[in-house]
């Protein structure tokens, strides 16, 4: 494993598992991501929200895999005010405990393909496929410690990054 460079630290606090004030970058995403697997029922999925506040919009992804090989996907670019929450199109996550319990919900419509390879053509998909309301309410709670974060230097005061012309600011 790498080591953070001389005079650098990685940071990560229980408040950042909470949206931050975005800033001044006209494209500042702050985004979560979860990923969820059954190995008995053989089904998955992931959900994803992203608040573009400085934009005035969220996008949200949700896509399950289900056991008889069809797949339920939407995605959607809906209006929102401020990042103050992670919660647009149906899809909300609650920071229940930072670092060690997170609930996610999804309550919606969700485009159903028999025939996942459609999309490759997603106009004639979201065309051609019917849709169908899909609630989804998962638990996740922490196994393992918390990995990730923003760099700093060691006396924690943060970096000057040109915020249009980085990556980045903690993952």
């Amino acid at each position: 494993m790498s080591k953070t460079a001389t005079g650098y630290k990685v940071r990560l606090e229980p408040a950042d598992e909470h949206p931050h004030a975005p800033g001044s970058a006209r494209n500042y995403n702050e985004s979560m991501y979860f990923n969820v697997f059954d190995p008995v029922r053989m089904a998955g999925g992931w959900f994803r929200i992203g608040n573009r506040p400085n934009e005035g919009y969220a996008e949200v992804s949700v896509c399950l895999y289900l056991p008889d090989g069809r797949v339920g996907f939407i995605f959607g670019r809906p209006a929102i005010t401020g990042n103050d929450r992670m919660e647009a199109a149906g899809l909300s996550i609650e920071v229940v405990e930072p670092f060690k319990h997170l609930k996610v919900r999804y309550s919606g419509e969700l485009l159903l393909l028999a025939r996942p390879g459609e999309m490759a053509n997603p106009k004639a998909a979201f065309r051609d496929n019917p849709r169908l309301p899909c609630t989804v309410e998962l638990d996740y709670e922490g196994v393992s410690p918390m990995f990730g974060g923003e760099a700093v230097r060691e006396d924690g005061s943060a970096l000057e990054v040109d915020p249009e012309k980085s990556f980045a600011k903690a993952h």
